[in-house]
C-alpha cells in the first residue's frame, strides 16, 4: 500500500507534470467552476471572455513552468514542482483581473487573499492529478505497444514455423521415408546377418537422416521476418475503454 502511493505520487513529479494536457483538461473547468463569474459585471459572454482570456495567459506560464522544470531533476524536483504550481495557482486572480482590464470588463478584486490561497490548493491538486494521470496513461500505451510486438512476433513465429514444418514435410521427412523404404525392400528380398544389417541402419543414419537434420537445424530462424507494425490509430483507445 505504502509502495503504491508513493508511486502514485511521483507521477505528478514525473517528466510529465506539465504538458499540454495540463491546460486543456483545466479548461472546462476555468470556464465553468472556476471562472469567476461572481467577480465579473456582466453576462455569461462577458464571463467566458474574461475566463478564457485568464486561461490563454495562463497557458503561457505553463510553457514557462515547463522550460523551467526541464532543468531540474533529482530530490529538487518535487519541490520545483509543487512551487511552480502554487506560483501559477497564486497568478490565476491575478490573471483574471489583468485579462478583464485588458477586455475592457469591469471585474471586482473582492478577497484576494483568501482568492489567491483557494486558487493555489486547486491548481495544486488538479495539475498534480493531471500530471499522474498523463503519467499512466503513457506508460499503459507503452505495455501495450509491447504487447502488440509481441504478439506480432509470436504470430509470425507461429506462421513461420508452420511453413518450416511444411518445408520439412515435403522434404527432409519424404527423403528419410524413401530411404527406409528402400532399406527394408533390401532386407527383406534376402536374409541379412547383424553385422550387415548394422552396416546398412549406420548407412542410412549417416548418409540420410543426419544431412537432413543438419539441413532442418542450419536454416536461419526468422530470417527475413519483416518488422512488427506500430498500433493502428484508435486501437489503443478502443481497448482502454473496453478494459
Amino acid at each position: 500500500m505504502a509502495t503504491t502511493l508513493r508511486r502514485s505520487v511521483a507521477r505528478a513529479f514525473g517528466p510529465f507534470a506539465i504538458t499540454w494536457w495540463t491546460w486543456l483538461v483545466t479548461l472546462p473547468f476555468a470556464l465553468t467552476v472556476m471562472s469567476g463569474v461572481q467577480y465579473v459585471h456582466g453576462g455569461p459572454a462577458e464571463v467566458l471572455a474574461v475566463a478564457g482570456l485568464q486561461h490563454a495567459i495562463l497557458g503561457g506560464l505553463l510553457l514557462l513552468g515547463a522550460g523551467v522544470l526541464r532543468r531540474v531533476g533529482g530530490h529538487a524536483r518535487p519541490v520545483a514542482v509543487i512551487a511552480v504550481f502554487a506560483l501559477i495557482g497564486a497568478a490565476r486572480p491575478v490573471l483574471f483581473l489583468e485579462a478583464g482590464g485588458l477586455l475592457g470588463i469591469p471585474v471586482v478584486t473582492g478577497d484576494l487573499a483568501g482568492r489567491m490561497t483557494i486558487s493555489v490548493v486547486v491548481v495544486t491538486v488538479m495539475f498534480a492529478l493531471v500530471a499522474a494521470g498523463v503519467d499512466l496513461v503513457h506508460e499503459h500505451r507503452g505495455v501495450f505497444r509491447r504487447l502488440r510486438a509481441a504478439q506480432s512476433a509470436a504470430d509470425r513465429d507461429g506462421d513461420w514455423a508452420s511453413e518450416r514444418l511444411a518445408r520439412l514435410r515435403n522434404t527432409a521427412v519424404d527423403e528419410v521415408m524413401t530411404a527406409l523404404e528402400d532399406a527394408a525392400e533390401t532386407a527383406s528380398a534376402h536374409r541379412m546377418d547383424p553385422a550387415e544389417a548394422a552396416r546398412l541402419l549406420r548407412r542410412l543414419a549417416e548418409d540420410v537422416v543426419r544431412p537432413a537434420s543438419h539441413r532442418v537445424y542450419d536454416d536461419e530462424v526468422g530470417a527475413g521476418t519483416p518488422e512488427p507494425e506500430p498500433p493502428r490509430f484508435g486501437e489503443w483507445p478502443a481497448s482502454f475503454s473496453r478494459a
